[in-house]
């Protein structure tokens, strides 16, 4: 067996990892600026819009129901499953054009990229 030596192993590492920096040396990407400034934009954009559209949705439903005299009656009934068919497939084709275009986006920019 090789005698050991006077040197400690443990302040050799000291020594190396002393001179390593705390931080990380680096900046942030532009990419990555940019991409967070696109998803606030459009964060701000899609509230706007839901905003807006609750907004019509109670003008539309202040306008569209008149004060009934009467108790109501089957035609009131079939008003308001007409109006929530209307909203459902409102917020479908909404939900639909907002997919579609995320997935032209992802399209491209895998095409930018290439």
């Amino acid at each position: 067996m090789a005698p050991m030596s006077d040197a400690d192993p443990v302040g050799d590492d000291a020594e190396i990892l002393g001179r390593l920096p705390r931080t990380r040396p680096g900046r942030r990407s532009p990419r990555r600026d940019e991409a967070a400034k696109r998803r606030a934009r459009a964060a701000e954009h899609a509230s706007a819009t839901s905003e807006a559209a609750s907004r019509r949705a109670e003008a539309s439903a202040k306008t569209a129901s008149p004060a009934s005299e009467g108790p109501p009656g089957p035609a009131d009934a079939l008003a308001g499953v007409a109006r929530t068919g209307a909203a459902v497939a409102t917020g479908a084709v909404g939900l639909g054009l907002r997919a579609a275009g995320g997935a032209l986006r992802t399209i491209r920019g895998a095409v930018d990229r290439s």
